[in-house]
């Protein structure tokens, strides 16, 4: 059973797509109405989210609007008109559902689905989801003299899904550098035309994907570990690791690939996995880690004369606990230090 959470349905309709496979024709149902917002649109909607941020269930990626794209009815354009009232959520509903068709045609395996439209809330954050569901999932939806609705002994099963996006509104509209907008794939691979339906552009941006990355892993081990001392080995091996395998594919590399080569134990995966779900890590299932970040990962290492050190690249980005004085001395800030040599001596 999905997990209970704080969400508020603004507005939800559906329209049908009709296509088959190796064929380009398309057959758009519009509907003209707005579906109910009552107790199966509300299951509907928390169904769709315990699968969309469920990282065992689907293939989530993120991404930005390619602001690149210069054609007309964009559905960022279309997106933009309904939450400045342009258009009436219906209308707004009806442009995206032509607009999918369009990118339809152009794929000649595609098949057609329900497109469904959802202004939402998340715990009072604005959403915005197009969901595409296969065009068999009847116990899902139900068609009643030209009306759609929603079937009362339905179940959304990922394999249900075709293809999703979510936008997150207030990110989106204040220009955030942020992963606002995300993707998933359900059990079918994403093809092209559903990049070009949305006009997303194909990656998070690098360094924001190899962050959550690192700060996952770390976050998992801060969580999972109280021995201090066993922590920090953990974070040693789990740095070394995360380096090595993202360093060594900086043109691509999946998060299922990291994860196996930092966790190798798989009842610690689940766990992971466990920890990322529950605390919502934006994590792109394929990614490209950024050289710049990774340097993070590294170690300062220095021997001469008696004198050896090994200090991590990130403790030198903010100056608190090391930095290089006026005439280039390297200068530590940890009174430890003292205490443990007033100890030993």
């Amino acid at each position: 059973m999905p997990v209970e959470r704080n969400l508020e349905v603004l507005n939800i309709a559906v329209h049908k797509v009709e296509k088959e496979q190796y064929t380009k024709e398309t057959k758009i149902i519009l509907s003209d109405y707005i579906l109910a917002i009552d107790e199966y649109s509300k299951l509907f909607l928390n169904e769709f989210i315990d699968i969309y941020q469920n990282p065992r269930k689907t293939s989530k990626s993120f991404a930005q609007f390619d602001k690149d794209e210069l054609e007309d009815g964009r559905f960022e354009d279309l997106l933009g008109k309904y939450m400045d009232s342009t258009y009436g959520f219906l209308e707004a509903s009806k442009r995206i559902a032509k607009r999918f068709a369009v990118k339809l045609e152009s794929e000649s395996l595609a098949t057609g689905g329900y497109v469904f439209c959802i202004d939402y809330k998340n715990e009072t954050r604005q959403n915005f989801a197009v969901i595409i569901l296969n065009q068999k999932v009847h116990p899902v939806i139900l068609e009643d003299g030209g009306r759609f609705k929603l079937s009362a002994s339905f179940m959304l099963e990922t394999n249900s899904i075709n293809m999703a996006a979510n936008v997150k509104i207030r990110d989106w509209q204040d220009g955030a550098d942020s992963s606002y907008l995300s993707y998933i794939r359900g059990k079918k691979q994403l093809t092209e035309y559903f990049k070009k339906f949305i006009g997303c552009t194909t990656a998070q941006p690098s360094t924001i994907a190899t962050n959550n990355v690192i700060n996952a892993v770390y976050g998992y081990i801060d969580y999972a570990f109280e021995d201090i001392t066993e922590r920090s080995e953990r974070k040693e091996k789990a740095k070394d690791a995360m380096y090595h395998i993202m360093s060594g594919n900086l043109e691509h590399v999946s998060f299922e690939t990291v994860r196996n080569f930092v966790f190798q134990d798989e009842a610690e995966r689940e766990k992971f996995m466990d920890y990322i779900s529950v605390n919502q890590f934006e994590i792109s299932e394929e990614f490209s880690p950024n050289g710049t970040v990774l340097k993070k990962l590294q170690r300062f290492e220095y021997k001469s004369r008696g004198i050896e050190l090994k200090i991590r690249n990130d403790v030198f980005q903010d100056n608190s606990r090391v930095e290089f004085d006026e005439q280039n001395n390297l200068v530590i800030k940890d009174p430890e230090i003292r205490n443990l040599f007033n100890m030993q001596n």
